[in-house]
């Protein structure tokens, strides 16, 4: 649901009364809605408690909760979980802050909220598989360190500069919960922003975007799996829209005028190959086509998906999400290492390689380890190469 702003058409809630914005709210959309008001605020926080009752919505990923600007005693955001969570629904919020105050409960100064969209893994691992570096991926150098940074804790930045200002808080002093933080390495946003709508698997190789997938299932934190993603969709996700021609003509123009600043867009002819998000057509490319499950490379990816998945749900080590089960060990030539369980029980080391051309760190030998999975074993589209040679999750038990 989006509450921070209304879209350019059917935005009718000003001719009601202009009260609905405070124009000393500013958001990238124009006024922030007045919150202050109780009006206003009643309005939106009945529609999460209208969708809840009615269609029987389990959640609410709030959009852009950053934009939401409220001077209110209590913010809205609190007031809109406290109604869905009567009402038996969780809120997930989508914030740029790193911002843990969003998760503590009202008691701790918090807004109560239960899961927060954590996109400093997202951007590390697309820098680290694409070496983009535009936009907003310009703050993220996608190096190993990094990505150990982000697992450790749960995001990157936590109070450290990012884009001449200083973002973030440390989730682990907060004593946020790993299953708080939902981790993706695609998602609605990240493949629409795109100029033609590739997603992630359009973009990498098969062994990196197999290694990627295969770390998203087994980090302690919440996967988001974005639609066609368990299967590497060869459709793409493009923006569309269905506006009056007049306002169509501007969205277009609008949309090929935001990746001017990008290398490959700054002249004028390539940014005319943009697609068109007012022609059906690109809605009509944007469809999954089901029936690609039932080919072989698809078939394989959806067989890493569930099995990774399985593991990761029948595993009681595994499926274990509290901070003091994982250990990230300091990485080795450009590997990831993730050690899951306490000593002298059961455990399982995660190691992960998501660029390809290393070699396999020395193991600890006070334990003895067994291969379990591969994510390029042949039965998930692989084939026979050296450990580490490509892209590779490797996954052990201690016997």
């Amino acid at each position: 649901v989006v509450y921070n702003h209304l879209g350019p058409d059917g935005n009718y809630l000003g001719a009601y009364s202009r009260d609905y914005f405070n124009p000393g709210h500013k958001t990238p959309w124009g006024d922030g809605l007045n919150f202050e008001l109780k009006p206003v605020r009643d309005f939106f926080v009945e529609n999460t408690c209208y969708w809840r009752r009615e269609f029987h919505l389990d959640g609410f990923r709030l959009d852009a909760t950053h934009a939401i600007v409220d001077t209110s005693k209590k913010h809205v955001l609190t007031e809109i979980a406290e109604a869905v969570h009567s009402l038996g629904g969780f809120v997930i919020a989508e914030d740029e802050r790193n911002e843990p105050k969003l998760l503590l409960s009202p008691k701790r100064g918090g807004m109560g909220l239960d899961a927060l969209w954590a996109d400093d893994f997202h951007h590390v691992v697309r820098v680290m598989l694409t070496r983009t570096r535009e936009g907003y991926y310009e703050a993220y150098e996608g190096t190993v360190e990094e990505l150990a940074a982000t697992l450790e804790h749960g995001w990157l930045f936590e109070g450290r500069k990012r884009q001449r200002r200083n973002r973030g808080q440390p989730a682990a002093a907060a004593h946020l919960l790993p299953e708080q933080l939902i981790f993706c390495i695609t998602n609605h946003d990240q493949t629409g922003n795109h100029a033609f709508g590739a997603r992630l698997n359009h973009l990498v190789s098969p062994t990196a975007f197999r290694a990627a997938s295969a770390l998203l299932c087994l980090v302690p934190f919440t996967p988001l799996i974005f639609m066609g993603q368990e299967w590497a969709a060869s459709s793409p996700f493009q923006y569309f829209t269905d506006h009056e021609p007049r306002l169509g003509h501007l969205v277009t123009e609008g949309r090929r005028d935001e990746f001017r600043s990008f290398a490959a867009f700054r002249d004028l002819t390539a940014r005319e190959k943009i697609p068109d998000p007012q022609r059906e057509e690109a809605y009509l490319q944007s469809k999954l086509r089901w029936d690609e499950i039932g080919k072989e490379q698809h078939t394989a990816t959806l067989r890493l998906y569930c099995e990774f998945l399985q593991l990761r749900r029948q595993s009681a080590v595994l499926r274990n999400r509290s901070r003091d089960n994982l250990k990230v060990l300091e990485p080795i030539g450009g590997i990831i290492r993730l050690l899951f369980g306490r000593p002298g029980s059961e455990q399982y080391l995660i190691l992960a390689d998501l660029v390809g051309g290393h070699r396999t760190p020395k193991f600890d030998r006070t334990r003895d380890w067994q291969e379990l999975h591969s994510s390029n074993e042949k039965r998930f589209g692989g084939g026979d190469c050296v450990p580490f040679s490509e892209p590779e999750v490797l996954v052990f038990r201690a016997v």
